[in-house]
């Protein structure tokens, strides 16, 4: 194998390290949407049927909690922190038909290596990254099924950040530098969704592709580069 190959699959393993939970949560969540839907008895009643896609004007609010792992494109970032778990907490309205408006909160922390281009030196966990988004969006269905709905969304952010490096004087390394402040930027969304046959509850995954930079600090000089993809898996319950 050649060398070029190498910085390659190594970026692979760090974007399926954190989305390797995907597959278990594909598997296990329509089960547990589904298992209460299950095919009838030969000659019991008529189940009621799903859930549909008609709208009465509510609101019907829902409660969303998701786990993202998220795979910077930026070299610097990702060679220094090699991704971003992110968890999300999200209310989600109705707005039309196929249509949510949702308002979300989110928290994510990494250790990173800022030496990583040393190799004689051991640096890991010398810098920390902490991004709180704040979003906002909208997802829709752009299938006629209610029950398993493949959802295209958009959302605008804007993330509080702080950074943490290591003191710029080796003699005095109780100092670090610690930089704070907001970055912006938009994100889009697709992949499934699975509804409980009463619609009140869901499971879903989305690929998300976002951009999101700026600089934070005293003067906005310390950029921070969030933009990247990510994987992410979410339960919506109705409230």
């Amino acid at each position: 194998m050649s060398a070029p190959c190498l910085p390659s699959l190594l970026r692979l393993r760090r974007f399926l390290r954190g989305p390797f939970l995907a597959v278990w949560l594909l598997i296990i969540g329509p089960w547990w949407l589904s298992h209460e839907a299950c095919a009838q008895e030969v000659g019991g009643p008529a189940k009621a049927p799903s859930a549909d896609l008609s709208w009465t004007g509510t609101l019907d609010p829902e409660l969303e909690l998701g786990l993202q792992w998220l795979v910077l494109s930026e070299s610097d970032m990702d060679a220094t922190y090699g991704g971003l778990p992110l968890a999300h907490l999200r209310i989600s309205m109705q707005a039309s038909r196929s249509v949510r408006f949702y308002l979300g909160l989110g928290y994510g922390r990494s250790d990173g290596n800022p030496y990583y281009g040393v190799p004689a030196f051991e640096g890991e966990g010398d810098s920390e990254l902490v991004a709180v988004p704040v979003q906002m969006g909208i997802r829709g269905n752009v299938t006629p099924d209610a029950a398993f709905r493949l959802n295209l969304g958009c959302f605008f952010e804007g993330t509080w950040i702080r950074e943490t490096l290591p003191s710029r004087y080796p003699l005095d390394p109780s100092s670090p530098i610690r930089e704070e402040g907001w970055t912006r930027g938009v994100g889009f969304t697709f992949g499934p969704e699975w509804r409980s046959r009463d619609g009140g509850r869901a499971a879903g995954f989305e690929g998300v592709l976002t951009g999101n930079s700026g600089g934070i600090g005293e003067g906005a000089n310390h950029d921070v580069n969030l933009s990247g993809m990510a994987a992410r898996f979410y339960f919506t319950t109705r409230i």
